[in-house]
């Protein structure tokens, strides 16, 4: 596995889209490793990083953004996240 992840890591953009052929092929294999690589991309990463990489708008306010991080603080601290 460790192979695959490797190959995974030197282009996230032909990772995308190894991640949509593999869903709209039903690839199960190649979509968890596609999808398992990405996440594993993603860990540490800070929010406004994924969010220029995948192209997404905060839609949320300063108030939601705050209680958002506070639930996964709790989280994290007991190791569900």
């Amino acid at each position: 596995m460790i192979g695959k992840l490797n190959f995974f890591k030197r282009n996230q953009g032909v990772l995308i889209g190894l991640i949509n052929a593999a869903n709209d092929l039903k690839i199960k294999p190649m979509l968890e490793a596609s999808c398992k690589a990405t996440a594993k991309w993603m860990e540490g990463k800070p929010v406004e990083e994924i969010r220029k990489f995948f192209n997404l708008t905060n839609d949320l306010t300063p108030q939601e953004e705050d209680e958002l991080r506070r639930e996964n603080e709790m989280l994290l601290a007991m190791r569900l996240v």
